[in-house]
């Protein structure tokens, strides 16, 4: 019987022996995943964070510690998506929100654990991207043509979102007008390129042309008249013998007129009569 007893606790030396470095192996392993983890959000590597819990998480589905901090790790990715958008940054919010949403069929054995679902994730990107294409717009110096192929390609993706339909009109609308103003205020240069982005783009417009405040024509009509306030401000500058201010005059219609024949010939006669003096 003594020496029974003796052999069990022999063999439980040996399984602990055996067991304990196992555990604390396993237990630095774990230790070391999450701190490397720790260091990718600072440099915005967000991607990079998800692989490692993926990988590990794949290797030790059943450790509830791990698990525990990968879900926590999500969540924060989450804050970090949500607090650019707060502040504004919509380009780093709507590229954070896409790393989550990209990975999501990862998370499926505890997505009920997080706060946010897919369509919540699809929502946020779509007024991210909104958001920042209306930027775009509102910034007088801003990519226009950007700015419109951003909402053409968003109403391919959500075509039934008649929310995104208005806001992308409206845009349209705030273009249009500041056109306008432009026109007005006797800035022909801009006017005539802001004309001429909608002119190049109003193929696109034709599934709702109808909630459009101007047609191709009236586009064609203010082009034309930029470039006849342009061509006469060109005309008296070259007979000021102001060759190089009339060049550069002429040379700005042919930004949103590039076919214009009579300008190209005016730009190649003065340019010869300036390389001649």
């Amino acid at each position: 019987m003594v020496n029974c007893s003796k052999k069990a606790i022999a063999l439980l030396f040996v399984i602990l022996f055996l067991f304990l470095p196992s555990c604390m192996y396993w237990k630095k392993v774990k230790m070391d995943t999450i701190n490397q983890t720790q260091k990718y959000p600072i440099t915005g590597d967000y991607q990079k964070t998800i692989d490692v819990y993926i990988a590990i998480h794949n290797k030790y589905p059943k450790d509830q510690t791990l698990l525990g901090h990968y879900i926590t790790t999500i969540e924060d990715i989450k804050i970090a998506a949500d607090r650019a958008f707060e502040e504004e940054d919509f380009a780093s919010a709507g590229r954070i929100y896409h790393v989550l949403l990209s990975n999501y069929s990862h998370f499926k054995g505890f997505v009920q654990l997080l706060s946010f679902d897919r369509k919540s994730l699809n929502a946020v990107i779509k007024n991210s991207e909104i958001r920042l294409t209306k930027r775009q717009v509102d910034q007088h110096g801003g990519d226009l043509q950007k700015a419109l192929d951003s909402y053409r390609a968003m109403c391919a993706r959500y075509s039934k979102d008649k929310t995104l339909l208005r806001s992308y009109v409206k845009t349209i609308q705030d273009i249009r007008n500041m056109a306008d103003r432009a026109f007005e205020e006797e800035d022909f240069t801009s006017a005539g390129r802001i004309y001429h982005v909608l002119l190049s783009n109003y193929s696109h417009f034709k599934g709702f042309v109808q909630l459009l405040s101007f047609d191709r024509e009236s586009l064609n009509a203010r082009i034309a008249d930029c470039s006849k306030f342009l061509t006469k401000k060109g005309l008296e500058q070259y007979r000021k013998g102001d060759l190089a201010n009339a060049i550069s005059t002429w040379k700005y219609i042919l930004v949103f007129d590039p076919s214009n024949v009579e300008i190209k010939r005016a730009i190649n006669t003065a340019s010869i009569q300036l390389k001649n003096l």
